[in-house]
This record gives structure tokens, sequence and C-alpha cells, in this order.
């Protein structure tokens, strides 16, 4: 029997679909989780009191621990209230929670216009700082 240590699922709550992830990117997350699933980061007005978005990220997470996808890790980009609300839910519950890193690319097209790339690096996890 192998000892596969990876996390069930490799949950991927941002607004980009990990099918349009280059295999780079893929690959890390599934060196952490067996599975991707996708969960499209929720809409957070931003004319909401951070109390309300607070609220919302326990919520999200509760219905996760509901849909019974937790234990898991995840990657988390999106606002930033909402994400830090999130992620240390994560963090306390002993979850690893991470970000996609990019090397920015710019270039100038014919006319002038500026085009940018993101080149995936690396998932970076957030670990709560020691004093």
């Amino acid at each position: 029997m192998v000892d596969d240590r990876r996390y069930r699922y490799f949950l991927n709550i941002t607004n980009h679909p990990s099918d349009k992830w280059p295999k780079e990117q893929r690959e890390a997350a599934l060196a952490i989780g067996r599975e991707i699933v996708d969960i499209p980061f929720p809409e957070i007005d931003p004319t909401w009191e951070s109390t309300r978005v607070v609220e919302m990220a326990v919520d999200f997470f509760k219905d996760l621990q509901d849909r019974s996808l937790l234990p898991a890790a995840a990657v988390v980009q999106g606002e930033y209230t909402f994400s830090f609300a999130l992620v240390l839910l994560f963090l306390r519950a002993n979850l690893p929670c991470y970000n996609a890193t990019t090397k920015r690319m710019v270039q100038h097209d014919e006319s002038g216009a500026i085009v940018k790339r993101f080149e995936f690096v690396q998932f970076r996890a957030f670990q709560i700082p020691r004093q």
C-alpha cells in the first residue's frame, strides 16, 4: 500500500478555474491534494461593513465543512477582508492555505499598448507570524 499523505482535496477558492491553469500550477496543486475542487470566490459587495464580510467567511467555511470538503488544503485569492478571514479559519483548523505566486511579464505590442502576462511560480503557504 502506498502512503499518500496528500490532502484529499485542494480547494481552488478563486475566480480562476483550474482547467485554465498552466500545467505546472495543476501539478503543484496535485502535489498537495489528490483532487482539485474549484469553488468560485463569492461576490463581496464593496459597501458592506467588515463584520458582514467576516460573518460571510465564517458561513463559507461552515458550508465547506457541511459539504464534507474538509479537511483540505486551499488556495484563497480574492477580496482582501474575506480572504484574510477565510485564511485565518483554515489556519486555526490546522489546515494549510496558500496563495499562488507569479512572475509578472510586461511587454508592449505594436500599438504601444501594455500586455501583461503572469507566469506561475509556486503556491506559497500562509503562516501566522510568531512574535
